[in-house]
């Protein structure tokens, strides 16, 4: 018992400190408090394998722990700015933009989201998909021929140049 009572005492002199720092690095605070539990994990890990435990230890930790976050933020920006073009949109920074994706993409049935997730985020290739799904590889492309028509009308401008034109789309 020792062993957790020192971790726990280093955990609540060290805790708030390590949040900080993730927060403002990240700006957001549910991240941060991921990455710091994320770091106290492993921080727990080392300490039960002899790691001697101090505060500039622990940022260490925290440091990766980040660095990692801000890779899988770049991945996942990529996949949205990949999936954004594959519906013909323009590609861009506009952080706007990318969310009016990631709203639309939420707005799809869990099904069509699931093979959205699948196709794109996950990189996998149809069959394997189509394995995940139980169906054939021509449906998984049939699917998501519909998933994306649906997407660029939902993605579109809504604004129409004339009042009254009823907002009708060929």
């Amino acid at each position: 018992m020792p062993l957790r009572a020192g971790f726990t005492r280093f955990y609540q002199d060290t805790y708030n400190r390590v949040l900080l720092y993730a927060q403002h690095r990240v700006g957001n605070l549910a991240t941060a408090e991921d990455i710091s539990a994320d770091t106290y994990r492993i921080a727990w890990q080392k300490y039960t394998e002899g790691a001697e435990p101090t505060l500039t230890w622990v940022l260490v930790i925290a440091r990766n722990v980040i660095g990692n976050e801000y890779r899988r933020q770049a991945r996942e920006h990529a996949r949205i700015e990949h999936f954004a073009a594959l519906l013909d949109l323009e590609a861009s920074d506009d952080e706007a933009e990318l969310l009016s994706v990631r709203l639309a993409v939420a707005q799809l049935s869990p099904s069509e989201r699931e093979l959205v997730y699948l196709t794109y985020w996950e990189d996998l290739p149809a069959s394997t998909v189509a394995e995940v799904l139980d169906c054939m590889p021509g449906t998984i492309w049939v699917r998501l021929s519909r998933i994306r028509t649906k997407l660029r009308a939902a993605l579109a401008p809504a604004a129409s140049p004339h009042p009254g034109d009823g907002g009708v789309h060929g």
